[in-house]
């Protein structure tokens, strides 16, 4: 089922993080017109270009509500998962886990590496995805609860602290 998207609405991409549709443009692509959703994301400050075909709207959705952020903070209260094996195949399934772009699978995440954070257990490689997985999660709160990033990064590390 496709979503139907409007200049002005709030959207998450699952790589790209929260954003605003600016407006529905064409863009020549390969000698091709095509139409695209111009959107302002939120991480970055950065404007990108989403073809409306089916291919390009793939990774694009609406965000979740006031109160799934609310089920998702039970997501990041909920007991750690122990990530086991080696670091390579640790990393492969949370950047895997990481590009599905669903925000719970985000917030799971966040919970499970926090513990070694705070240890400073973690590779150069799990930390680089936490800090991915924070800002792609914060740039959702941040349009839904209509705050800024830095207040949504804050409030995640606080919840996911809270249980520490």
């Amino acid at each position: 089922m496709s979503e139907v998207f409007s200049p002005g609405d709030k959207v998450v991409h699952k790589r790209l993080g929260g954003g605003y549709i600016r407006s529905v443009t064409k863009k020549e692509i390969d000698g091709e017109e095509i139409n695209c959703l111009e959107i302002d994301f939120i991480l970055s400050d950065m404007r990108a270009y989403v073809p409306l075909s089916q291919t390009g709207l793939e990774g694009l959705r609406k965000p979740i509500s006031s109160e799934e952020i609310d089920e998702m903070r039970g997501t990041l209260l909920a007991p750690a998962t122990e990530l086991e094996g080696d670091w390579k195949n640790r990393a492969k399934y949370l950047r895997d886990k990481l590009c599905q772009g669903n925000p719970y699978q985000i917030a799971e995440i966040i919970r499970d590496l926090y513990p070694g954070a705070i240890l400073d257990k973690l590779t150069a490689t799990e930390k680089s995805i936490l800090e991915r997985a924070k800002h792609l999660l914060a740039s959702e709160v941040s349009l839904v609860e209509g705050i800024t990033l830095d207040e949504a990064v804050e409030i995640i590390e606080e919840t996911v602290g809270e249980k520490s």
